[in-house]
């Protein structure tokens, strides 16, 4: 292999290297931004939770306080 050819397969590999890190960094803030939403969705579910479960105790004390 000439001088040329192992400088231009020497270039390829450090352009490829620098894609791949490039695609890395793409990946590890997907997944920190996929985490960061599923922690907001955690939270929203808990809320929605605890005002079902409100608003059902209260339907029952409604309930209830008619029956009487």
């Amino acid at each position: 292999m000439n001088q040329e050819t192992y400088d231009k397969a020497i270039n390829l590999l450090e352009e490829i290297q620098n894609n791949i890190r490039i695609i890395n960094n793409k990946i590890d803030t997907a997944s920190d931004k996929t985490d960061s939403m599923i922690s907001k969705l955690d939270r929203i579910d808990n809320k929605l939770d605890n005002l079902s479960k409100e608003f059902n105790e209260g339907v029952n004390r409604i309930i209830s306080i008619g029956g009487k």
